[in-house]
């Protein structure tokens, strides 16, 4: 999982939200809620996500777009979140059934810890590879 997570405020703009992205070279944002100074709301509870398919698909199909638009406008709802105690197939698993590419990891109390994405997994993939191909190889080199 990747600990530490770019978030974005409900309140924002498009136009934040997209620099963000375009500035961590990532294709989401977890978004946070914005609470008053005066309320106790726990932080970084996620309530959502924005993703660069989200804002594709805004481009494309509103007749009013526009980069002011607030986060809390066009975020994905509900937000699909897993357990940090979590094993990575129950993750793969809920990635796949709900046809998600990235799912943020919370603590016991909801509060955001981290967030998994598919690229993470693919890369342990490959890793795990690599590492049984490099036991063949010394398994062959024995015999």
């Amino acid at each position: 999982m990747t600990p530490n997570v770019i978030t974005i405020n409900e309140n924002q703009t498009l136009r934040e939200g997209s620099k963000f992205m375009y500035q961590h070279n990532i294709g989401g944002l977890i978004v946070l809620r914005d609470t008053p100074h005066n309320e106790t709301a726990e932080v970084n509870k996620p309530i959502s996500i924005i993703t660069e398919i989200d804002i594709a698909r805004l481009v494309a199909f509103s007749s009013n777009f526009s980069t002011d638009t607030l986060i809390s406008e066009v975020m994905s709802k509900p937000l699909i979140t897993i357990s940090q105690n979590s094993t990575i197939k129950e993750a793969t698993d809920l990635m796949q059934q709900n046809n998600i590419r990235r799912l943020p990891i919370v603590d016991n109390k909801g509060k955001l810890v981290g967030i998994i994405t598919a690229k993470d997994i693919l890369r342990s993939i490959m890793e795990l590879l690599k590492s049984i191909i490099s036991q063949q190889d010394l398994l062959q080199l024995a015999f």
